[in-house]
């Protein structure tokens, strides 16, 4: 759930009781409750002046508020509205028969009636008009009868003086009272106006969203989540029930264990799949701790969202993955098993040719043995190259302690024996003082392939220099140099592509810098070309020690004659 839901559910999260109810029913209360106080004083001051049926009067004007108290409670809030807006006008036009000293009466009224106005709400205006209407029609009557339809008393002169500046200050305070009720009124809208606007917010969210409270008590859920057990279930959510009595006994464990989790404070996440009435799909919920201005958790917001298409395809994509693993280990075994049977025939038939060379005596015969014996070998070492790549990408790797000195000269004799070229000079240089532990059949074959092209793409016009640098500490860097005919800078990016030749000179089968590429990226280490066309090459290769972090490190013993400097003259 993100922060934007987070905090959005806390606004719209209910505060107070009276925030359950509509503004209108809150004003009526607030109206009935000031209207009630006001003649419960007006009958004590009556009582109190000796004003016996004044204060009857406002005694039962008591009662009347009284009942609309009883009213309100059961929510009768037009009918409460129509017999207090009806009271108030019959109560002005009563008090208006004392006119001019008693106008304060009038002064007090008219601010409460605009209140109950106040109270009416914009959905039924033609309640408004009609008692606006009535108002109006009864005060316009008065004046042109000239309050002679209203009813006269004979008050003496002092009371009614001291009644004027009663009913005065009664006018000023409710006048104050209902001014700031009315600015509440106007405040408290503005709120719900910006509640319902973020409510909707919510319920057109993509996920199934409810609040609970700390008591796991429904508090609020969208529209979505509403729906969906109402659609799902034939349910119908309620607020203030458990929402646990909501929950599929296959989900219950699920949710406690996220609500616990966010009654902790903690933002907790689970995949979960989710049983529905007839089927079950998979849904990421969030729970998500709501907290106070004192960091205190007071509600837990949990939300549902629907990913079985993404489960659905990472489940597709996860057969397929395995096919194409399958298919991959199939062909490679194919290969490898194909080149291990092929090689038996071909080493026969390159006996038999060694045989017959040996014992021809025709030139042109000789010429076509050479040529098949040649053709034969790069054959043969076509079928070796794929066979080792095959074992190369696939083997385990096999840690064990690499002695690079015995390594590299093994490497470099077999060289020699395959190489017909005395002009090549190798100079070795091998740097090991502590013990390295790595693949060593993988290293082996990197130094073998790196090796094998500079000896196939030298320089035949010049003297053929490679050197070969090892240094170890914990890792090993590898750096191979010569001087041959180098690699045109447009094919550079290409030469660790499979069966990518970079010179018709190549007698290779193209496999080899490829072969080197997954080697050194299995072993977890980077390798690095330089390359200038008619100048030479150069390689570089890193390695990490397998064993560096979880053993020390051992020193290599020492030849009686420790060389650190080879030279080579093949």
């Amino acid at each position: 759930m993100n922060p934007f839901l987070h905090h959005l559910l806390y606004f719209l999260k209910p505060k107070e009781k009276y925030q359950e109810r509509s503004l209108r029913a809150v004003i009526v209360y607030q109206f009935l409750v000031i209207c009630m106080g006001v003649f419960f004083l007006a009958a004590s001051v009556d009582y109190i002046l000796g004003i016996y049926w004044l204060g009857v009067l406002s005694t039962g004007w008591v009662c009347l508020f009284l009942g609309l108290l009883y009213m309100h409670y059961k929510g009768f809030y037009h009918w409460i509205t129509s017999i207090a807006i009806i009271a108030i006008n019959f109560l002005i036009f009563i008090h208006d028969a004392f006119y001019g000293v008693l106008a304060g009466v009038s002064y007090f009224f008219f601010p409460l009636l605009f209140a109950v106005f106040s109270t009416i709400t914009f959905k039924n205006k033609n309640f408004f008009y009609f008692h606006l209407l009535l108002t109006i029609i009864c005060w316009f009557t008065t004046e042109i009868t000239e309050h002679s339809l209203l009813l006269y008393t004979g008050f003496s002169v002092d009371i009614l003086h001291k009644v004027h500046i009663f009913c005065m200050v009664l006018a000023l305070i409710a006048t104050l009272c209902f001014v700031y009720f009315i600015f509440a009124q106007i405040r408290h809208n503005a709120v719900i106006q910006e509640r319902e606007r973020l409510k909707k917010v919510v319920d057109n969210n993509n996920q199934y969203i409810i609040l609970v409270d700390t008591n796991r008590k429904i508090e609020l859920f969208n529209k979505r989540f509403y729906d969906f057990y109402r659609e799902e279930y034939q349910t119908t959510l309620e607020v203030g029930k458990d929402y646990i009595s909501y929950i599929h006994p296959y989900n219950l464990v699920g949710f406690e264990e996220g609500f616990r989790n966010a009654m902790t404070g903690t933002i907790f996440q689970k995949d979960i799949l989710f049983q529905k009435s007839t089927e079950t799909t998979w849904m990421t919920a969030h729970f998500v701790p709501i907290c106070n201005k004192d960091n205190e958790v007071v509600s837990v917001a949990i939300s549902l969202l629907d990913i079985s298409e993404r489960k659905n395809f990472e489940r597709s994509l996860q057969e397929t993955n395995n096919k194409l693993q399958q298919a991959n280990q199939e062909l490679d075994q194919f290969i490898y098993r194909s080149s291990h049977d092929m090689r038996t025939p071909i080493a026969s038939t390159m006996g038999l040719l060694d045989l017959l060379e040996e014992e021809a005596d025709e030139t042109e015969q000789q010429a076509y043995i050479a040529l098949i014996h040649k053709n034969t070998y790069k054959l043969d070492q076509l079928l070796i190259d794929i066979a080792q790549y095959v074992k190369i990408k696939h083997q385990k790797i096999a840690s064990t302690s690499i002695h690079f000195r015995g390594l590299v000269q093994t490497i470099v004799t077999d060289i020699k024996q395959k190489t017909k070229d005395d002009s090549i000079h190798f100079q070795l240089d091998i740097r090991q003082k502590d013990t390295f532990y790595s693949d060593e059949e993988r290293i082996r074959s990197i130094i073998t392939h790196l090796v094998s092209n500079a000896v196939a793409y030298r320089n035949t016009s010049i003297q053929s220099q490679i050197s070969l640098t090892v240094d170890v500490s914990d890792k090993v860097k590898i750096f191979i140099k010569d001087n041959g005919i180098g690699i045109e800078e447009e094919y550079q990016h290409k030469i660790f592509d499979m069966f990518f030749k970079a010179s018709i000179q190549s007698t290779g089968s193209g496999l080899g810098l490829y072969t080197v590429k997954e080697a050194v990226r299995t072993l977890g280490g980077f390798i690095h070309m330089q390359s200038v066309a008619g100048a030479g090459t150069s390689f570089m290769v890193e390695i990490p020690n397998q064993e560096v972090s979880r053993q020390p490190r051992k020193k290599v013993k020492k030849s009686p004659q420790p060389v650190s400097t080879l030279s080579y003259n093949l």
